[in-house]
């Protein structure tokens, strides 16, 4: 089996070959450092009449797909992205789900209640780019008296 494990802060990717029993473990290739040091897996195929211009294409293929990732994210429109503290989140007017209730304040001073799905932290290579797009960020209507039970329990 051939096992990618990419980095998006470094916008690197690296494959190696392993078995089975390496797929969901750490293990020379990978280790908890790699993990702590950002680098994930991203992809596990089998490596049966698989030639190292494959390995090579799909690696980019990868690379391509989490850089258009990332920027379909940080791109949204104005109302839905929320960039904040270097993370990426996808404001939401209803409640979906589990999704964390905030009071948004923009860059003119307006605030808002939505909801925020948390897209994860911006790679270092696309940071620079993306300034935050609001002021702050107040989890759980702290300053609504009529938040519900569920709200409530976020803070």
């Amino acid at each position: 089996m051939i096992q990618f494990l990419i980095n998006d802060d470094l916008f690197e990717i690296r494959h190696h070959r392993i078995n089975w029993q390496q797929v969901n473990a750490y293990h020379e290739a990978f280790t908890e450092l790699d993990a702590i040091s950002g680098w994930r897996v991203a992809e596990v195929m089998s490596d049966v009449a698989t030639s190292k211009e494959s390995i090579e294409a799909r690696s980019l293929e990868l690379l391509n797909a989490m850089r258009e990732r990332w920027t379909m994210l940080v791109k949204g429109s104005n109302e839905s992205r929320v960039i904040y503290g270097g993370f990426c989140y996808t404001a939401y007017d209803i409640q979906l789900g589990r999704l964390k209730p905030a009071t948004v304040t923009s860059l003119d001073g307006t605030s808002r209640k939505c909801f925020l799905s948390c897209q994860g932290r911006i790679p270092q290579w696309l940071r620079s780019r993306t300034p935050d797009n609001v002021i702050s960020v107040v989890e759980a209507f702290t300053d609504d008296i009529e938040a519900t039970e569920a709200e409530r329990s976020f803070k």
